[in-house]
């Protein structure tokens, strides 16, 4: 029944999972629980002990009065018919997040709301947003598959993001306030960045990130540089010094005192470089700094700092210091953005470019999740890496109508959605800013 009524309603999405079910099959059996349910890998969809009070609690992420949801995940269908028992509900779209294991779901459990005309089934690989409001399956977000990894970890932020952030703020908001209000003779007298805005108008910029694969592009670096500016994070500053390579940019945003060691080297060539910062960062780093230094914000620093006159432009920041300099590339006017060590991921069995401070060899105690890199093959990842990754995804897609080339040095890193790759045959070819700018 589930199979006539989803090959009429949905006849494209139906034959794709037609095609997917002739895949190997995933490990699928009833558990043996007071309420039996389905269990994929070794996870359970749905409870195995009270399906409805678990569909009630998940609902309650739906307002009541809402005329439209989408539910991430299909489960064996006690969600989506715990929802659609709403008068006010007038549309509901169960995403599909694991093609194959949804081809079974629809050929073997009894699906009793599928022909409901306000039930759309979507596919997930083809969603670049999270929809709202929505209720998501822990189970079947475990379970996404390659095609649905992007949309999954959208969820997964859009889940943890308040609780992430007021864990953050009781934490550490006092002190970052304090950390504040000691650099405030720093920040009223340094210049703001959005004197750099504009600055690079027409022009290529290199943003420098200190992932492994640095190590492996610096001489492409090193090349497009003489044509280029160049934006480095703190971290990739001491390996790009190490290989004779100047930034026009440095950009430090974190508070933790560690970050000194991405600064613990002879600054003095540095004079013609510009330093960006938070006004979190320790006072060392600001202090020591041979070159011009421009304040920036990001919002939640801004709310911190309401009793200390904070002006100035804030840069978007979502955790990593890579969103900030890309940010500011693109602030500054850039034509072409190439992204060099920006891997989000631990390739070549590192966790960051030689002669990084925080480099070592990667253990399997560093990550346990997995994504997507350019080849297409799974690289080792952690969940906070993920989530920055995503969010960098989702501010590319922001400028996907404006005339912006975004590229990607390296296809060992994470698959970065809105980048195309600057392979090693073309790379004299790229566009770049007539002026001179090597050293």
């Amino acid at each position: 029944m589930n199979s006539a009524i989803a090959r009429q309603r949905w006849p494209d999405l139906y034959k794709d999972l037609l095609n997917i079910q002739k895949e190997d099959h995933l490990d699928i059996s009833w558990s043996d629980t007071p309420e039996p349910t389905l269990v994929c890998d070794g996870i359970f969809l749905e409870s195995g002990y009270d399906k409805s009070h678990e569909a009630a609690l998940q609902a309650r992420l739906v307002p009541d009065e809402a005329p439209k949801a989408w539910i991430y995940g299909l489960g064996t269908g006690a969600l989506a018919a715990k929802l659609l028992e709403r008068p006010e509900l007038k549309e509901l779209n169960v995403v599909l997040l694991n093609r194959q294991l949804a081809a079974y779901i629809i050929h073997h459990v009894a699906l009793p709301w599928l022909d409901d005309p306000r039930v759309h089934l979507v596919g997930g690989a083809a969603l670049t947003k999270v929809r709202t409001p929505f209720a998501a399956l822990p189970g079947c977000l475990r379970l996404a598959d390659h095609a649905c990894a992007r949309i999954r970890d959208m969820v997964q932020l859009e889940l943890s993001s308040p609780f992430i952030r007021e864990q953050h703020h009781q934490k550490s908001g006092r002190w970052i306030a304090a950390r504040i209000r000691e650099n405030s003779t720093f920040f009223h007298n340094d210049r703001p960045v959005s004197e750099l805005f504009n600055k690079e108008r027409g022009s290529h910029i290199l943003v420098a990130a200190a992932g492994p694969t640095l190590d492996q592009t610096m001489e492409r670096l090193r090349f497009l540089r003489e044509n280029a500016a160049l934006v480095s994070v703190d971290a990739a500053l001491v390996p790009l010094l190490e290989a004779g390579i100047y930034p026009d940019y440095t950009i430090t945003i974190d508070p933790q005192p560690a970050i000194r060691t991405f600064f613990d080297t002879d600054l003095s060539p540095l004079a013609n470089t510009a330093l960006i910062y938070f006004p979190s960062v320790d006072p060392q780093v600001i202090r020591t700094w041979p070159g011009r230094r421009y304040v920036a914000w990001s919002e939640y620093l801004r709310r911190l700092a309401a009793d200390s006159d904070p002006a100035g432009e804030c840069l978007f920041s979502a955790g990593s210091v890579i969103h900030p300099a890309v940010d500011l590339a693109v602030r500054m006017g850039a034509a072409t953005i190439t992204l060099f060590g920006a891997d989000f991921s631990f390739p070549h069995n590192q966790t960051h470019a030689a002669n990084c401070s925080q480099a070592e060899p990667f253990t399997r105690g560093h990550a346990t999740h997995t994504l997507l890199n350019g080849h297409g093959a799974l690289v080792a990842t952690t969940p906070n890496l993920r989530g920055y990754l995503r969010d960098l995804e989702t501010y590319i897609e922001r400028f996907r109508d404006h005339p912006i080339v975004w590229q990607n040095a390296s296809r060992d890193g994470a698959l970065i959605q809105g980048c195309s790759f600057l392979e090693e045959e073309n790379a004299q070819s790229v566009h770049i800013h007539p002026s001179q700018r090597g050293r």
